[in-house]
């Protein structure tokens, strides 16, 4: 069980989940996976790169070759 704590000004509001989002018995949309790969790929990859990489992801199970979705989700360095 996950115990899930938010702060509102002066109000804790305190909440059991048994099954977190994300869980099998609790999935994300296709959306909200969507919008978690955005947020956390969002910071080291383009947009352009991102939206690339979820149309591809989500095409996984036809690809005959993952080389591509590894050379897309590469993290580039920065300049120096």
């Amino acid at each position: 069980m996950k115990r899930s704590t938010t702060s509102l000004r002066q109000h804790e509001l305190i909440a059991n989940v048994d099954y977190p989002r994300g869980h099998y018995k609790n999935p994300m949309t296709d959306e909200e996976v969507n919008a978690r790969l955005r947020s956390l790929a969002g910071w080291v990859l383009s947009n352009l790169r991102v939206e690339q990489a979820l149309d591809w992801l989500w095409k996984l199970e036809d690809a005959a070759d993952l080389d591509p979705m590894f050379e897309m989700l590469e993290i580039q360095a920065a300049p120096s």
